[in-house]
């Protein structure tokens, strides 16, 4: 059966009012795939996974009734349509590293809210979080500790208003980063608890897609996040960050100031990226690394990791050299157009 045609379900298919758990009448159950849902319970090891789409998109509660006829949850379009700003513009994450006037590494993270999270996040850990270790010690020292970064980027996704057409920002300055999303925080908290981060909240902006990130292991939707933006930065022994917003609350700023120890080096170490040309060594060293992080990845998620805003060319051709020496391969070789397609490390069995 063809779920957009059945009128039966009215009373299975309660109307709601939160907005990422509503029907969107503007879109079908066809814009929902089959094959990301999937991908999403196989990652989460759900005992769903492989069921036929009609009864997951049922399970999962994906689909609500309108008007007599059934439609996709907005948790259900920005988590698994191809191009979720085909309905909520806006819904993506724009990074910038800059280091001064018309000078700057820009990166757009597109696609389903799990899929771009999960790029953005490879980016900071891969091209933006460096580290280093002081002589006569074991611990080493972060320019922005990565639990931090990924906690302020997190709670920006799972608490913006996708209604709202202007995107999540992250802006990597030489002395600090700032994630803003709209809108701000709630009227009713106090301005000093909003600075100083510790302002809690008694529901959850988007809870369907915050549960979603939780099952990814993205999120926790505790009210923790920004005591870990707080712990992580103060055992890195960087400034302490704090959060901005203006009267109207129609935004939230986190700020993360960086480590003192990194303050001349910032700009040095991540902005020559842009300024030189890279090599395929420079660029098979960082698909290694990268790979040898997250473990096998999508050639989307790998670009973004390297520190491209989309695959080219030289991508391309490193990709193939790297298959061509068997350091890497495709996860399932005999089909490399299958929908679940990833790229992994060769792994090689150690010598007798």
């Amino acid at each position: 059966m063809h779920m957009d045609d059945k009128t039966e379900f009215n009373e299975e298919w309660p109307e709601y009012d939160r907005f990422d758990d509503s029907a969107n009448d503007e879109a079908s159950i066809d814009d929902i795939r089959w094959d990301l849902i999937n991908d999403h319970l196989a990652r989460t090891g759900s005992p769903l996974k492989g069921g036929d789409k009609d009864t997951l998109v049922r399970t999962m509660g994906l689909a609500r009734c309108i008007s007599g006829k059934i439609r996709p949850v907005n948790a259900g379009l920005l988590m698994f349509s191809d191009d979720p700003e085909k309905y909520f513009e806006g819904a993506r994450v724009e990074m910038s590293v800059v280091s001064g006037p018309g000078c700057s590494i820009d990166n757009v993270f597109e696609g389903p809210l799990g899929f771009q999270l999960g790029c953005a996040l490879g980016f900071v850990k891969n091209v933006v979080v460096r580290g280093k270790t002081q002589e006569g010690r074991n611990d080493r020292t972060y320019n922005w500790p990565y639990e931090s970064v990924k906690e302020a980027l997190v709670n920006a996704v799972c608490h913006k208003d996708y209604r709202i057409s202007e995107p999540i920002t992250v802006k990597v300055f030489p002395d600090r980063i700032e994630v803003m999303s709209f809108p701000g925080p709630d009227p009713r908290i106090p301005e000093e608890r909003v600075k100083d981060m510790t302002m809690r909240s008694s529901s959850l902006r988007n809870e369907r897609i915050t549960g979603f990130l939780r099952e990814m292991g993205l999120a926790e939707g505790r009210n923790t996040g920004m005591r870990k933006i707080t712990s992580a930065m103060e055992d890195n022994g960087s400034g302490r960050p704090f959060c901005e917003t203006d009267t109207g609350r129609t935004y939230l700023r986190t700020v993360l100031p960086v480590n003192e120890r990194f303050l001349d080096e910032t700009s040095e170490t991540l902005i020559p990226r842009k300024n030189r040309r890279n090599t395929s060594d420079d660029v098979k060293t960082r698909i290694m690394e990268a790979l040898g992080k997250e473990g096998c990845m999508t050639s989307k998620e790998l670009c973004a990791a390297v520190g491209y805003s989309n695959v080219n060319n030289l991508f391309r051709r490193c990709l193939a050299e790297l298959m061509e020496e068997r350091e890497i391969s495709f996860l399932y070789p005999l089909n490399p157009r299958d929908p679940r397609q990833k790229v992994c490390l060769v792994k090689r069995r150690p010598l007798a």
